[in-house]
């Protein structure tokens, strides 16, 4: 049986779903381009990983430090819209008996869902993984597209890659807080 909740849950999660991947779309492949023009600007004599301490490589990896702050900004805004949105969802199903039926959100109670630790991690720790990949196979795959004459397939692969992974780690995020905070403004509305 599905939960009558679901619809509406995530009819409510779809904006955020779309923001997160257009987001993930322009980081990568703004991070894929300066990785190809780093190629492209290292000589053929030189060493492959003389493609990674380039200006433009160093432009890359910076477009992907820029694309993880935009995520975590992004994820917390729409945690503060999930606790909001909680209480709408829940009221019309509690029983005034056993629920708080006139409490709704808070400043404070926004704050902390801004910064909630889920499942034992902060937002960062729980992005640090597929960040960290990223970033460690930017750098691999730009030095293998240096030392195969410019291939820029590897950097293309890459990017495709990463994007996927990038993606599936910050829709699970987004997932994963709105059910937590759902399930955390029906525990604080209980008698």
């Amino acid at each position: 049986m599905t939960d009558p909740l679901e619809p509406q849950l995530l009819r409510r999660l779809e904006p955020w779903n779309r923001a997160a991947r257009r987001l993930v779309a322009r980081g990568t492949s703004d991070a894929a381009a300066h990785a190809s023009r780093a190629v492209a600007k290292t000589s053929a004599t030189a060493a492959p990983r003389a493609a990674v301490r380039t200006p433009a490589y160093r432009r890359g990896s910076d477009r992907l430090d820029d694309l993880q702050a935009d995520v975590l900004k992004l994820i917390r805004s729409a945690r503060e819209a999930f606790y909001v949105d909680a209480f709408d969802l829940l009221r019309p199903g509690l029983d005034p008996d056993h629920h708080r039926v006139d409490a709704g959100p808070t400043k404070a109670g926004a704050a902390i869902a801004r910064g909630a630790v889920l499942q034992g991690y902060t937002l960062e720790a729980e992005l640090a993984g597929p960040f960290g990949e990223a970033s460690r196979t930017l750098a691999s795959a730009t030095a293998l597209a240096a030392r195969k004459d410019g291939d820029d397939r590897w950097i293309e692969s890459w990017e495709d890659r990463t994007a996927r992974a990038l993606t599936r780690a910050i829709l699970t995020a987004l997932s994963d807080s709105q059910i937590a905070l759902l399930t955390a403004v029906l525990a604080a509305l209980e008698k």
